[in-house]
C-alpha cells in the first residue's frame, strides 16, 4: 500500500468534511510552538486522552510539521479538532464555527412565476422563510457529537451572535425589494407582453423569478391589503440593525464580554453590507434608467433592434431582452387578415 497516498486521501476527506477548519486548527497548534507554556498546558490534556506516547510523538514531530518536512496525519488533526479549540479563545472559536456553518449550509433553489400584481404574495413569504433559516440551521449531529466544544458556553454565545448577523446581512440585501420590483415594472413597460427575470440570491436560498405584467384578478385585487401587510412585515423583519441588536441583547454579560470584539466586528460588517447593497441598488437604478431611455428611443425609430441588459441589484440580478422585428410584425398582421378574410368568406 502507498501510505503517502493513503494519508493524502484521508486529509482530503477531512478537508471536505470540515471545510478548512482542519487547516486552521493545524496552524493554530503549530503557532503554539512560540508559546511553550500554552503548548505544554494543551499537551497535558492531549496526553490524558491519548497517552504518553502520543504526546511524545507530537512534541518530536512539531518541528517537522512546522517546517513542512512531514505532514500531520488526519488522525492527529482529528484529535486537535476535538481538544484544541477551547485553548484558542472565544474569538478564534467564533471563526471556526463560522466556517463549519458555511460548510454545511444548505441552499434552497426556487423557480417561480409572478406578475406585477401578485409578486408580494408569491415572493415575500419565501424571502422571510430564507431569512429565518439562519436561526434554524444546525450542524450535522455527527459533527456536534464529535466536537464537544461546539456545545460549550463560548460556542453558544458565538452561535447566538452569528445567526443574528447572518439574518441581518440577508435583511440588508432585501431591504429595497419593493423598489427593485418598481424597476421591474418599468422594464416590463418596454415590452408589455414580455418578461423580466429577477433573481434573489441569499446565503440560504436562490429565488429565480420570471415576472410578467399579468392582469389583476378578483382574488389578487382582494389580496391587496394582504400584500401591503406582507410588505410591512418583511420591512419589520428586514431591519438589520434590530436583528443584530436582538442577538446581542440575548447574550449574558459574561458571554458578551467573551465575544465583544466579534460583536463589534459584526456590527461594522452589517453597516458595510448595507452600504454595498445600497450601492448595488443605486448603480442598477442608474443603468436601468439609461437602458429604458435608449430602448424607448430605438422603439420610436423605424428600425429593428434587440436590446438586452443584466444588472446586479441589492438582492441579486435583474435581466430583460427587448426585440423589435418589423418583418415579424407584418407577418402577424398578414396572417390575422387572412384569418379574418377566411372567416368572412365562410359566413357567406
Amino acid at each position: 500500500m502507498d501510505w503517502s497516498s493513503w494519508h493524502a486521501s484521508k486529509l482530503q476527506e477531512q478537508a471536505a468534511q470540515y471545510g478548512g477548519v482542519d487547516e486552521d486548527v493545524r496552524n493554530a497548534f503549530l503557532a503554539l510552538s512560540d508559546r511553550p507554556k500554552e503548548l505544554a498546558r494543551f499537551l497535558e490534556v492531549y496526553e490524558r486522552h491519548y497517552g504518553r506516547s502520543a504526546r511524545s510523538y507530537a512534541e518530536k514531530a512539531i518541528g517537522s510539521w512546522l517546517h513542512g518536512v512531514t505532514r500531520m496525519s488526519a488522525q492527529t488533526t482529528e484529535r486537535l479538532l476535538k481538544h484544541l479549540p477551547p485553548f484558542l479563545g472565544a474569538n478564534v472559536k467564533y471563526e471556526l464555527l463560522r466556517k463549519l456553518r458555511e460548510r454545511y449550509r444548505e441552499q434552497e433553489n426556487h423557480r417561480l412565476e409572478a406578475t406585477l400584481f401578485n409578486f408580494h404574495r408569491v415572493v415575500y413569504p419565501l424571502v422571510e422563510s430564507l431569512i429565518q433559516k439562519a436561526y434554524t440551521a444546525n450542524l450535522p449531529a455527527a459533527i456536534e457529537q464529535r466536537l464537544a466544544w461546539l456545545s460549550d458556553a463560548d460556542a453558544a454565545a458565538a452561535k447566538a451572535l452569528m445567526v443574528g448577523a447572518e439574518a441581518a446581512a440577508m435583511a440588508c440585501m432585501v431591504a429595497r425589494l419593493n423598489e427593485e420590483f418598481a424597476q421591474v415594472e418599468r422594464l416590463l413597460a418596454l415590452n408589455p407582453r414580455g418578461k423580466v427575470h429577477h433573481t434573489i440570491s441569499l446565503p440560504y436560498g436562490i429565488i429565480s423569478l420570471t415576472v410578467k405584467r399579468g392582469r389583476p384578478v378578483e382574488e389578487e385585487s382582494k389580496s391587496a391589503d394582504l400584500a401591503v401587510r406582507q410588505s410591512a412585515e418583511l420591512a419589520k423583519l428586514s431591519s438589520s440593525d434590530q436583528l443584530l441588536k436582538n442577538a446581542i441583547r440575548n447574550l449574558s454579560s459574561e458571554q458578551m464580554s467573551q465575544i465583544s470584539m466579534k460583536a463589534t466586528e459584526e456590527a461594522i460588517n452589517i453597516q458595510a453590507e448595507a452600504a454595498r447593497s445600497d450601492q448595488r441598488f443605486e448603480n442598477a437604478a442608474r443603468d436601468i434608467d439609461h437602458f429604458v431611455q435608449n430602448t424607448q428611443k430605438l422603439k420610436s425609430e423605424d428600425t429593428n433592434f434587440t436590446s438586452s441588459g443584466t444588472w446586479n441589484t441589492a438582492s441579486g440580478t435583474t435581466s430583460i431582452k427587448v426585440t423589435k422585428d418589423s418583418s415579424k410584425l407584418w407577418i402577424i398582421v398578414v396572417i390575422a387578415l387572412a384569418v379574418l378574410v377566411l372567416f368572412l368568406l365562410t359566413k357567406r
